[in-house]
Formats: structure tokens, C-alpha cells, sequence
């Protein structure tokens, strides 16, 4: 995406793209935030967004998406007219459209037929982009307080009186995200590639670690976490 179109800036954060340029293909995730005609949150049972696939579009008239999952989806069926705010990453780029439901098929799949996007925001996520954090989370099996201070989509730091290991030694995290005032729980697995002593307490220590073996869902969540606070708190940026 590097020979993408400079675009008119909507904003310090934002500017605005055409479809082509998110490069969209058959098989790509989109994140959906579903609102019913009724004012009702859906796709929000588990505290998560839904995850959909595209499965193909019309240009200028509609996107096919597929069903959220059951255990996302809620108790309310979505109806024509619903509208969702759908977030996807495409290279180093974050964008965001509004959509609505144009109808449902049921027979032979189950799928969406979702309004084409008219205004598209974006905004470039570096790769190596990394937030000061103060998240609390567990790592392994063990019950002694765990601290994320800094997160990035590729690996973290932590800080703790624990001995996890030397360098190579894998870990098992867990913790939780706030995203759009929802709490997204969240287990990776990863490396420890350093270890250090914090210079303002020696009881402490500071640990550079790797996220590897990332799932689809995982990756989306990270990036829609940093983003977020990219936007809401850009003096956390590392």
C-alpha cells in the first residue's frame, strides 16, 4: 500500500480513502460493532465484537459478509436497516466504514448482504507502533501480580518480582483490554527475548516479550485496542 493516493485530511488522525485502496480480497476478517433499529447492542454477549469474513462484493452496490457466530450474535436477530461500524486492517493501515443490513440469506449459506461503504477513514499503524500500558495480567499458571507497560501488536514489556525464565523461555499471558467500554480477554502465547532490572526498583524485574503463533481474532484485537488509544491518548505513544 505504499503507492496509496495522499487523500484530503478529515482530521490530524484521519483522512479519507476510496474502496479500491483498502485492497480488500475474499477471506479477510472484518470487525463489526452491530447497533439494531432498536437501539439494541448486538454482537456484544461475550463482551466482544463480532469477527466476519468477507465472501465477496458488488461494487457500488453491496458486500456479503458471513453470519456472526451464534455465541455473538445475542438474542436479537439482525433485521434489514440494522447498521454496523466495521473496522479492518489492511498493511499498515486501519480503516472504518458505516454499513447497513440490506438483507439476510439463509438458504443455500448463511450471509449478509451488507450496503456498499460511501465514506471510508483511515489511518497508518506502523507495525512497530507501541502504547505505554498499566494492564495487570497473569502469565503461566502463576497468581503474582503481572504488569503490562508497554504493548505493541508484535510483543510487549512486563514487569515483575517473579522469575519468568531467561531469554527463550516461553510464556503463557493473559489479560484483559478495555475497547469501546468493553473488556476483551485475551491469551497469547510468547518468547521472552530479554531481562532486565528496573533502574527504580532493583526488586523488580522488566522482561521484553514476543507474541508468536497470533490467530486472526487476536491480531484484530490488539490492533483495534492500539488504535483506539492511539486516538484517545496519543502521549502514550512509545
Amino acid at each position: 500500500m505504499s503507492n496509496l493516493p495522499q487523500k484530503p485530511s478529515i482530521n490530524s488522525n484521519q483522512a479519507e480513502f476510496e474502496f479500491k485502496d483498502m485492497q480488500l480480497k475474499v477471506g479477510d476478517k472484518l470487525l463489526l460493532n452491530i447497533r439494531s433499529n432498536l437501539y439494541i447492542t448486538c454482537c456484544s454477549n461475550n463482551g466482544n465484537s463480532c469477527m466476519v469474513t468477507l465472501i465477496g462484493y458488488v461494487p457500488n452496490k453491496s458486500l456479503l459478509v458471513t453470519m456472526p457466530k451464534p455465541e455473538q450474535h445475542g438474542e436479537l436477530p439482525l433485521i434489514p436497516g440494522d447498521q454496523f461500524l466495521v473496522r479492518l486492517f489492511s498493511g499498515q493501515y486501519a480503516f472504518s466504514f458505516t454499513v447497513f443490513v440490506d438483507s439476510i440469506v439463509k438458504k443455500p449459506l448463511h450471509y449478509i448482504h451488507l450496503s456498499f461503504p460511501t465514506k471510508i477513514l483511515g489511518q497508518i499503524i506502523r507495525k512497530s507502533r507501541r502504547i505505554r500500558t498499566q494492564i495487570q495480567a497473569t502469565v503461566n499458571e502463576l497468581s503474582s501480580p503481572l504488569v503490562i507497560t508497554n504493548l505493541s501488536i508484535t510483543g510487549a514489556e512486563v514487569r515483575t518480582q517473579v522469575n519468568l525464565g531467561g531469554s527463550g523461555t516461553t510464556l503463557s499471558l493473559s489479560f484483559q483490554i478495555e475497547f469501546e467500554e468493553k473488556n476483551i480477554s485475551i491469551q497469547l502465547q510468547s518468547i521472552i527475548r530479554s531481562v532486565r532490572m528496573t533502574p527504580d526498583d532493583d526488586e523488580l524485574s522488566s522482561y521484553g516479550i514476543e507474541f508468536i503463533d497470533l490467530q486472526p481474532e487476536q491480531t484484530f484485537a490488539l490492533r483495534s485496542f492500539i488504535h483506539q488509544e492511539l486516538v484517545r491518548n496519543p502521549v502514550q505513544i512509545i
